[in-house]
C-alpha cells in the first residue's frame, strides 16, 4: 500500500468512527506517531528499518492533505 492509500485507508476508518474530520486527522497523526516510535525503539543493527519510519512520515505527510 502507498503511503497515500495508506493515510486515506487511516483516514477513513477514524472518519467512520468521529464523523469529524479535524478529529479524525488528529487521531491519524496520533497513530502514525506512535507507529513511528515503535519502530524507532527496535532499531539494532541487524535490523535496520530506516526504510518503514520513511514510510510513515509520508504517510503522516499525506495525513496533512486530505
Amino acid at each position: 500500500m502507498t503511503p497515500k492509500e495508506k493515510a486515506k485507508y487511516l483516514f477513513d476508518m477514524f472518519y467512520n468512527i468521529s464523523g469529524n474530520h479535524p478529529a479524525a486527522k488528529k487521531s491519524c497523526r496520533i497513530c502514525v506517531d506512535e507507529i513511528t516510535l515503535n519502530t524507532i525503539k527496535n532499531i539494532n543493527p541487524k535490523n535496520d528499518r530506516v526504510d518503514e519510519i520513511k514510510y510513515w512520515q509520508e504517510v503522516k505527510q499525506e495525513i496533512e492533505i486530505l
